[in-house]
């Protein structure tokens, strides 16, 4: 039984230590991280909008479809990372133009900001 533990101890520190993959594995909940991009260039961000509110005592009915939005971001933009799920990450926008923006994005978008 006690040669097991050195195996499953190596198994389990190989897939930890790739810093890409499937999913971060050095980004943390919590933690902050900046967006970028392979060529500098902007990022485009793509979340649903949220459906139209009634005015009180009206009912509103509900789309057919769903509107996506679509955001454009710089690259270095500070953000919060609120949940990872494999290789997606759910953020929310620190600073610029869209403070307050959550939506999802590829963990290879982000990286690590150290404190």
């Amino acid at each position: 039984m006690k040669s097991w533990v050195p195996i499953l101890v190596l198994l389990v520190g190989a897939g930890c230590g790739a810093p890409r993959g499937n999913g971060r594995w050095d980004l943390t909940i919590g933690g902050e991280a900046k967006l970028v991009s392979p060529g500098g260039s902007d990022i485009v961000l793509k979340t649903l909008a949220a459906p139209p509110r009634a005015k009180a005592g009206r009912s509103v009915r509900a789309s057919p479809t769903t509107q996506v939005e679509t955001t454009i971001v710089p690259v270095g933009t500070r953000v919060d990372v609120l949940a990872i799920d494999g290789d997606d990450a759910r953020i929310r926008i620190k600073d610029g133009q869209h403070v307050g923006l959550a939506t999802w994005v590829e963990c290879a978008r982000l990286e690590p900001v150290a404190r």
